[in-house]
């Protein structure tokens, strides 16, 4: 198998892009980089491996946090600070977990999703196992539920998975009905555990995962952490830099006039508001998001809607915020991106498009409603 192995500075590359295709989720960035550095600084190796070098009869498995990225509350904090704490990664306990179960080791760790904090958590646990992540993952960005995954889209069953929480509570889910029911069965065990649970699910081999994932989305954000943090060594817009690399579109720029949320069943719910500054002077931006942001409006018109990606950027920097992060008298710039053309495809839509989430509105491609 053909194996790159990363270094500092790329490390440092994707996650500015990871989180860019986070769209306002996918995990702490700051967390990311600086337990993959720490990775580097004790010895491990760091390394990727393209799709398509990945055995047939290789094991891989998907190994991701999941839970919501809201603030834990003092209430939360309280509760768990009483509870002893396992020493390794609840993730790469999950790994084992499903490990033993199935009877092999895995060859490969495959990311959930593209985004700041799961991505680099998929190459640590990689790292701690002694393997390649696969460069790749199951969303082409970060979505907020486990069933919004392209294996679903492909009728790829998500069990035997494994959930293993920061106290060493441990189970295995043989079967589910529908993967459509994970998320009612995870997410309160996300909830008791105080926001977030190592997951690995979906053991499949290398022959069925190259078939149904995103490939190459790793080298894509190293690509696009690099062209940002080079367009502002060079004194460049690094907004300019990212809508030229992505093909994507500019929906607007404003300083944040508000973002109120709530931490529910296990999702941080919210909606930001932005006041347009230049040519955006006078109008407004309205953001929903479910962790990850998914419905855009400006003056009270859809400018762009999951499954295209909506990302907001710091205006002066280009990087990526997270919707926790994301507070009061932030200048940002907006940004559409087309999704994948697998969540355009009917079953794609099933789990993730507007009235998925309960909205009215149909899904139109953001390429048409910026014509």
């Amino acid at each position: 198998m053909a194996i790159k192995n990363l270094g500092k500075k790329e490390l440092e590359y994707l996650i500015i892009g990871a989180t860019i295709f986070g769209t306002g989720g996918g995990g702490d960035p700051e967390e990311g980089l600086k337990t993959l550095l720490k990775d580097l600084e004790e010895g491990r190796k760091i390394s990727i491996i393209d799709p398509k070098d990945v055995k047939d009869d290789a094991l891989t498995v998907c190994a991701y946090f999941a839970g919501t990225i809201a603030p834990p509350s003092k209430e939360v904090l309280e509760r768990i600070s009483k509870l002893p704490r396992i020493p390794e990664s609840p993730v790469v306990a999950a790994v084992r977990l499903l490990e033993e179960y199935v009877g092999e080791k895995s060859q490969a760790i495959l990311p959930a999703e593209i985004g700041g904090g799961n991505t680099a958590e998929a190459l640590h646990v990689a790292a701690l196992l002694g393997l390649p992540a696969i460069d790749g993952d199951l969303c082409g960005r970060s979505l907020p539920e486990i069933v919004q995954s392209t294996y679903y889209v492909f009728g790829i069953p998500i069990t035997p998975l494994s959930v293993v929480d920061p106290f060493g509570n441990s189970l295995i889910i043989t079967k589910i009905i529908d993967d459509t029911y994970v998320d009612t069965i995870v997410r309160p065990i996300t909830v008791a555990a105080g926001g977030h649970v190592g997951v690995a699910d979906h053991p499949v081999k290398g022959e069925v995962m190259k078939k149904t994932i995103v490939t190459n989305t790793l080298t894509k954000s190293i690509e696009l952490g690099k062209a940002v943090t080079e367009a502002v060594k060079r004194g460049e817009d690094p907004i300019e830099a990212i809508i030229k690399f992505t093909d994507g579109f500019l929906l607007f720029k404003g300083i944040v006039k508000s973002n109120e949320w709530e931490d529910k069943e296990g999702f941080m719910y919210g909606t930001s508001t932005i006041e347009g500054i230049d040519e955006y002077s006078g109008s407004t931006m309205k953001i929903w998001y479910k962790n990850e942001n998914l419905m855009a409006w400006r003056d009270g018109k859809v400018v762009a809607t999951c499954p295209d990606l909506i990302c907001v950027v710091d205006s002066e920097t280009g990087h990526g915020i997270t919707n926790d992060k994301l507070s009061k008298g932030m200048k940002v710039t907006v940004i559409g991106i087309k999704a994948p053309e697998v969540w355009r495809t009917e079953k794609g839509l099933k789990v993730l498009s507007p009235k998925y989430f309960g909205f009215k509105e149909e899904y139109i491609p953001i390429e048409k409603l910026q014509k």
